[in-house]
């Protein structure tokens, strides 16, 4: 392993990788464990909140005004965009909504756990090798179908947010379609062409040499 410029760049980035890897398992284990919970027991227990997108006029003291008690607690409110946790007894939605929570803390993970791979095969000086380039491919089709997948999860929690409230009749959004996942998985897959390309010509001009 070479201390150069280049490795210092993707040391940085496998760095950066890992921690968000690490969280993002923790994640998964706390779903999941939430989600056996409420189960079992019943209860609406979703630890990392549901998003739900509002309307530009709203004011968030306006909104929680005609919140009825013990139904939803509004939190982290953004611009237009809030995390909600449901007070009321588990529903089949919000059962569906708690395992998408957990797939897409797993698909994020997956995602990441396929990332490393040609991280740590440049970081070892293996830039040059055709596998790079198809499992950054894989990487890219991911970041691409997560856009849809997150168009949904988002859709099913505005409705669950409307039935559990009833009375934000015109001042709930539909939630926006993620363009920017699109837009990375579409830069992956040319990067990931491009480092398919330059493996093969390597291998060429080795071959050649």
């Amino acid at each position: 392993m070479k201390a150069t410029g280049r490795w210092s760049v993707i040391s940085l980035i496998r760095f950066f990788v890992q921690f968000v890897w690490t969280v993002v398992f923790a994640l998964v284990v706390i779903s999941g464990a939430a989600l056996i919970i409420s189960l079992v027991t019943g209860s609406p227990l979703l630890p990392m909140g549901l998003p739900v997108y509002f309307s530009p006029h709203s004011i968030i003291t306006d909104i929680r005004d005609q919140l009825e008690p013990g139904s939803v607690v509004l939190h982290s409110f953004s611009g237009i965009k809030a995390r909600y946790y449901s007070l009321e007894e588990i529903t089949p939605l919000s059962l569906l909504l708690g395992f998408f929570q957990v797939i897409l803390a797993g698909y994020t993970l997956f995602l990441l756990t396929i990332l490393k791979r040609p991280l740590n095969a440049m970081a070892l000086d293996r830039v040059f090798e055709i596998e790079n380039g198809k499992e950054l491919k894989k990487v890219a089709l991911l970041l691409l179908f997560a856009a849809p997948l997150k168009y949904g999860y988002e859709w099913l929690s505005k409705i669950s947010f409307e039935e559990s409230t009833g009375l934000l009749e015109g001042m709930i959004m539909a939630p926006p379609f993620d363009f920017i996942l699109l837009m990375a998985g579409l830069i992956c897959y040319i990067i990931a062409e491009i480092v398919n390309q330059a493996a093969i010509i390597h291998q060429e001009h080795t071959l050649t040499v």
